[in-house]
C-alpha cells in the first residue's frame, strides 16, 4: 500500500488517498472484476480500478485541525 501525498499522514486538512494492490489467491484471478468493484470503508468517495484490475485507490477524508 502507498499513500498520497507521502509524508506525515497526519498532516491536519489533507485528503489522503491510499492505493492497494491486492493479490490473488492459487487458483482465482482478478479476471472479470468490473470497473470500481471494491468498497473501502471510511473514504469520502467510492474506491476506484480498472477493469481486471487488483489495483484499488481510495480517497480518505480530510484529516481534522
Amino acid at each position: 500500500m502507498s499513500w498520497w501525498p507521502q509524508g506525515d499522514p497526519f498532516e491536519a486538512s489533507v485528503a489522503y488517498t491510499a492505493t492497494m494492490t491486492l493479490s490473488a489467491k492459487d487458483g482465482w484471478s482478478f479476471i472479470g472484476v468490473s470497473e470500481n468493484f471494491f468498497t473501502v470503508e471510511g473514504t469520502s468517495s467510492p474506491a476506484t480500478n480498472n477493469v481486471d484490475s487488483c489495483v484499488v485507490a481510495a480517497v480518505f477524508p480530510v484529516t481534522g485541525l
